[in-house]
């Protein structure tokens, strides 16, 4: 993995200390290039992490999972699971909330893969966490909602 911001080492760091909390084996990218890191709750709950950025840190959960309106002052995005409006242009089955354009500007394209069904099928919110508190907040809700 390339260097990571501090926000993305607290974050991995916060993971790696939780108890209801585990980190899945990636079976997509290469050890030191993985874009997409995934967690599950010891629900179920899957939680998928990019620590790629340098502002902020991206947390993808199944909206089902979580009332996003208690984290509504983070930034975040809607995804919605569309596959029958997969254009040439963009593969993702996903498609953003209110995409009347169709360019579909999908969610992470690791999670299009076979490698994590457990995203499959469900629409997504993905969280751009900018503070510890907002990933700790992401994480809290998601496992009180568990």
């Amino acid at each position: 993995m390339k260097k990571m911001s501090a926000l993305s080492e607290f974050t991995s760091e916060f993971l790696s200390l939780c108890p209801e909390i585990e980190q899945l084996e990636n079976t997509k990218g290469k050890k030191g290039n993985i874009h997409l890191y995934v967690y599950e709750t010891t629900e179920g709950l899957p939680i998928g992490f990019e620590f790629d950025k340098k502002t902020l840190v991206s947390a993808w959960v199944r909206q089902d999972d979580i009332d996003v309106s208690l984290l509504s002052d983070i930034k975040y995005d809607e995804k919605i699971w569309d596959p029958g409006t997969i254009r040439e242009s963009s593969k993702s089955p996903w498609r953003s909330e209110g995409d009347l354009s169709m360019k579909r500007t999908g969610a992470n394209s690791n999670l299009e893969s076979n490698a994590w069904p457990s995203f499959q099928e469900h629409d997504l919110i993905c969280f751009k966490a900018k503070k510890p508190r907002e990933v700790i907040r992401v994480v809290g809700e998601l496992l009180r909602s568990a």
